[in-house]
């Protein structure tokens, strides 16, 4: 008997060792620490309603190096998981390490799979941005689509201090059956600037978890927008360890059949005179399930918070499912916080008053569903993206017609 047949548990996430190939010493390391990750389960509030079978059953492959050799092009590019073209842009560093080093303490609370990417990742990237640069950084993943398979990219982008970037990253591909388990973790030290876009067409299941560390007067823009998905959970962590500091998360799913999209986030003020402010939005068709948990916590020294989360759901159907979840726990007596959560069809009196305008039914209807979900893009501060993002979404928008 094998040790994977030994120790494997239905209720844990040992199967994962089909996704070690390092040394036995090693192995034996990482072995115990996934026998302590448990799969998720409904039981478990953070994961209520997120359809758990696409990511407990999970692929029996991992992704493999398609090349050894990096080359150098218009945009950062991973295939399965592992960067195979770089680039050259004035003001940004990009070096690779192996993460043998970096798997101590490891066992997230409530996601398992943001263990599970230290676990098993072999290569992280890490993005240093020295400057302001003023081209925008581009950054795909895709896989090569010839197998089923299991990828864990992790990147460490930290911009230094007085520097600013605008970031673009598109997951895309065909290849519903594999799962992306990705990690981001930004570190933004003092008078710096971070403006990101994250964009997902790919078919597969993606599970992406993000850090963004915030020093002092430092501005953070960070945008995702799924117009296509099968099942992707987004789980963000925002700490504002610096005063004067300000994060905007946006956020947009556009849902159809039996997709699935999550936006799991936990912003944490630990100092004074700080903003943060979330927006996301989803439209959802046929029987198609989203969920917005958000969590903004003020502490004790967090005076003078301001902050604000809000979350609207678009339904156009009587079979989708939308739940809305914004929470606050302050420990701060001077500071404003509030949310707002709605979850709807289109009002017919703004139809009919398009209609009164000269458009028919279908036009109307068309114009009010684009421009609820373009206002979370007009959020976004990456203004080179957007008119392509918005051929996106009119297409994504026709689909559910």
């Amino acid at each position: 008997m094998t040790m994977t047949e030994t120790i494997k548990k239905d209720s844990t996430l040992i199967e994962c060792l089909n996704y070690l190939d390092d040394s036995i010493e090693l192995y034996k390391d990482r072995v115990s620490k996934l026998e302590k990750l448990n799969k998720p389960n409904r039981k478990q509030e953070a994961w209520k309603y997120f359809p758990l079978k696409k990511l407990n059953n999970l692929p029996k492959n991992k992704g493999k190096k398609v090349t050894t050799t990096i080359q150098t092009g218009d945009q950062l590019d991973f295939i399965n998981g592992f960067l195979t073209q770089s680039i050259d842009i004035d003001g940004v560093e990009i070096n690779l390490s192996d993460t043998f080093n970096n798997r101590l303490n490891v066992v997230h609370e409530e996601n398992p799979f943001t263990s599970l990417n230290t676990l098993t990742n072999n290569e992280t990237v890490f993005i240093n941005v020295t400057k302001k640069v003023l081209t925008p950084l581009k950054i795909r993943f895709h896989n090569d689509e010839t197998d089923t398979i299991y990828t864990d990219p992790k990147l460490i982008i930290t911009c230094k201090e007085n520097s600013s970037i605008d970031i673009l990253v598109t997951h895309e591909g065909n290849d519903t059956d594999s799962l992306e388990n990705s990690s981001f973790k930004f570190n933004v030290e003092e008078n710096a600037e971070l403006n990101y876009l994250s964009i997902k067409t790919a078919t597969r299941s993606i599970q992406e978890s993000i850090e963004i560390n915030c020093a002092a007067n430092t501005y953070v823009n960070a945008s995702y927008i799924v117009p296509s998905t099968t099942v992707s959970r987004h789980d963000a962590e925002v700490n504002l360890n610096g005063s004067n500091s300000k994060c905007y998360l946006n956020g947009l799913g556009i849902l159809k059949s039996e997709e699935s999209f999550t936006f799991k986030t936990r912003v944490h003020h630990r100092v004074e005179e700080c903003e943060s402010y979330q927006h996301f939005k989803n439209i959802l068709s046929g029987k198609s399930m989203a969920e917005y948990n958000g969590l903004v916590e003020v502490y004790k020294d967090a005076q003078l918070t301001d902050s604000y989360q809000l979350n609207r759901n678009l339904i156009l159907s009587d079979t989708a499912k939308a739940f809305s979840r914004p929470q606050l726990r302050i420990f701060a007596d001077d500071v404003k916080c509030s949310h707002g959560s709605t979850t709807g069809q289109i009002e017919e009196s703004e139809i009919l008053y398009l209609m009164s305008r000269g458009l028919t039914r279908t036009q109307a209807h068309a114009i009010l569903v684009f421009g609820f979900a373009d206002e979370v893009l007009e959020s976004s501060k990456c203004k080179f993206a957007h008119d392509e993002v918005r051929i996106l979404l009119k297409e994504s928008l026709k689909s559910l017609s």
